[in-house]
Parts: C-alpha cells; sequence; structure tokens
C-alpha cells in the first residue's frame, strides 16, 4: 500500500512535470524536454514502472551548444541520439516515447489523475520543477514565479485549493506568488523538491526572511503544542522559522522539566511529548526485538548480523535502556511488555 502510494505521487509529479515542459498536441509520442538530469531519469523511471506490460522504445536526444560539450546519457537502454544547438546555453534532453496507444494511454491517466485532490502537491511540484524559478531583488523582494504562455485552469485550481495567493501578468507570461505567509504554505508540500538548483534557490531566499518574534514563552508553548507528533529540530525550525538552534534550546529546556523527551536514531534525534506514550527506534532495532522470539544470547545475535560480540551486546543494551529487553542472571536477553506504541523509522 505505502509502495503504491509513493508510486501515485511520483507518477502526479511527472504528470506536473509534462504539463510544464511535455509535447501535449501529438498523438504519436509522448516526449519531455529538460536539461536537468535528475528530472529526466525521474520522467523516464516512472513511465517505465507504468508501462512495464508493454513493449516500446525510448530515444534519447541529446543537444549541446558545440561540439566541444559531450554529455554522457542519464539513462540506460535507450536510442541516443546527438546534436548540435547553437542557440542553447547549456546540454539539455529530449525524452521521447513512439506509440500511439501509449500516448492516449498517458493521456487518460492524466486526466484521471489531475483532479484528484491527493495529488496536487505532487502535480505542482512536479510543474514548478518545469516551468519554476526564484526572482530576489532590492528591498529584499522575494518572489516565486512559474512561466506560462496562458493561464493554465488546472494549475490555479491546484494554488486555489492550497490557499496560495497567486497574480498572472500576461505582459511577462508568469504567475507570481509573493508574501510570507505564501511562501510559508509553499515551503511546508517542499515546492521546489525534485529540482536541485531551483530547491537550493528556494530555500536560500525562504530563509533570508527575517525570523518572526514571539512573545515570551509563546514559541515554548507552540513547540510543546506541536509534538503531538515527533519531529527533527530542522523540521521544526522550518515549521516556526526559527534557527536550529534556538529550537534546541528550546527542547532543551522542555526535556529539562520532563514534558517532553527525544529518541536517537541514525544519529538524529526525534522529539516528542512524554505524554504520548511512544518509543521511537530504528529499523535494526526492530529487527533485535523481532529476533528475541527466536535467540537470547548476545553472541547469538553477533552471528545473525554478522557482528562483533561487542557491537551486538550494544544493541541490546540501548533496547534495555529504552526498557524494551531485559538481561537476567543467566545473562539471557528477554523481550518486556509494555503499554507504549513503538515507531520504527
Amino acid at each position: 500500500m505505502e509502495n503504491k502510494e509513493k508510486f501515485g505521487n511520483q507518477l502526479a509529479e511527472c504528470i506536473g512535470l509534462w504539463l510544464a515542459e511535455g509535447d501535449n498536441k501529438t498523438k504519436a509520442e509522448i516526449t519531455f524536454t529538460n536539461s536537468q538530469v535528475e528530472l529526466i531519469k525521474l520522467f523516464d523511471q516512472t513511465l517505465r514502472l507504468l508501462f512495464h506490460n508493454y513493449l516500446f522504445n525510448i530515444r534519447l536526444y541529446i543537444y549541446s551548444p558545440n561540439e566541444n560539450i559531450i554529455v554522457k546519457s542519464p539513462i540506460n537502454n535507450c536510442i541516443i541520439k546527438r546534436y548540435i544547438d547553437k542557440r542553447a546555453t547549456r546540454p539539455y534532453f529530449i525524452w521521447r516515447l513512439c506509440s500511439k496507444k501509449l500516448n492516449k494511454k498517458w493521456k487518460d491517466k492524466i486526466k484521471l489523475n489531475i483532479n484528484k485532490k491527493v495529488y496536487y502537491k505532487s502535480i505542482l511540484k512536479g510543474f514548478f520543477a518545469g516551468e519554476g524559478n526564484i526572482k530576489t531583488g532590492k528591498k529584499s523582494n522575494r518572489t516565486i514565479r512559474i512561466a506560462q504562455g496562458k493561464r493554465i485552469k488546472s494549475i490555479e485550481k491546484i494554488l486555489n485549493h492550497l490557499k496560495i495567493e497567486f497574480r498572472y501578468f500576461e505582459k511577462e507570461r508568469n504567475y507570481y506568488i509573493t508574501h510570507k505567509f505564501n511562501w510559508d504554505k509553499c515551503a511546508k508540500i517542499n515546492l521546489a523538491e525534485l529540482h536541485p538548483i531551483k530547491k537550493t534557490d528556494f530555500w536560500n531566499a525562504y530563509n533570508s526572511y527575517k525570523e518572526e518574534h514571539y512573545k515570551s514563552n509563546y514559541l515554548k508553548k507552540e513547540l510543546f503544542n506541536a509534538l503531538t507528533k515527533h519531529y527533527l529540530p530542522k523540521s521544526l525550525a522550518l515549521k516556526f522559522n526559527r534557527s536550529k538552534a534556538r529550537i534546541v534550546e528550546i527542547l532543551i529546556a522542555l526535556k529539562k522539566e520532563k514534558k517532553i523527551n527525544n529518541f536517537r536514531v541514525k544519529s538524529q534525534d526525534y522529539w516528542v511529548r512524554n505524554d504520548q506514550q511512544v518509543i521511537i527506534i530504528s529499523k535494526l532495532k526492530e529487527k533485535y526485538l523481532k529476533l528475541l522470539e527466536k535467540y537470547n544470547k548476545t553472541q547469538q545475535f553477533a552471528n545473525y548480523f554478522d557482528v562483533d560480540h561487542r557491537s551486538a551486546y550494544k544493541r541490546l543494551k540501548e533496547l534495555e535502556e529504552l526498557g524494551l529487553v531485559k538481561r537476567n542472571i543467566n545473562k539471557e536477553w528477554r523481550r518486556i511488555k509494555i503499554e507504549k506504541e513503538i515507531i520504527t523509522i
């Protein structure tokens, strides 16, 4: 179910990419043009998965500004054609799948998904990766722009649903999104996540906003209220538009008051309220817990995971500190029944 949901969002991202930079006029092929390697890979991988039950050939056209620039193909199992485009300022790719049948299926899939609200965020992320950009100027002006020759109702519908205010200027052929509250909404959905360069530009501009000032203890109270779910400090810093250092300072203060606790998983601290009655562990520790149905000696765990005795003992000791296991006088480990929910990350 999780994989199906993940692919659904991935497909929606590619629908957004194609709406931005695909050829919607032809009925004989599916094409996608972009200069970003990561986006070509994403589109290729997604459509291969979507049409895995069909036979087809993919062609990749690689355009370079001159013959001195040799660009490696970002994908395999395709026919590669190379050309020179002297008008281009940088290399770019055209991904092409020739098939009337699959073109129709692709457009049917778009019609089916474009009005599903569950995919709105992913479609918008894909569209921004294709046609979006960030503009910063004098007087700390920050603007999210989406280039589009004509207004596109499907994208406006998504922006309205997400309550992201926008303006469209026909002369500039651009959608404009400004003001901090709109940036907050775009940051929350990771609007620029798919495109590495645009992602950097987005967060540089967003993080340049001055920190909001809160009344005394307001931030502390809001942080506590938010921790009914587990969070990383960097996520809380983004949520409350504060520095990570400031967030950690407050988290430590709340921990000293015994109101919250942190769980170390893969070198990262996840914070949650004590009254939520949860314990957060890694997938590796979860495996140790499950194996307690079969093993009870440290060396048995060491043999199973192909690690030394010391490493296995350390993992089991960490589980003991969390109150999940106990070692008896015979040096045998056993699992302890608890009322708390165990969350695996």
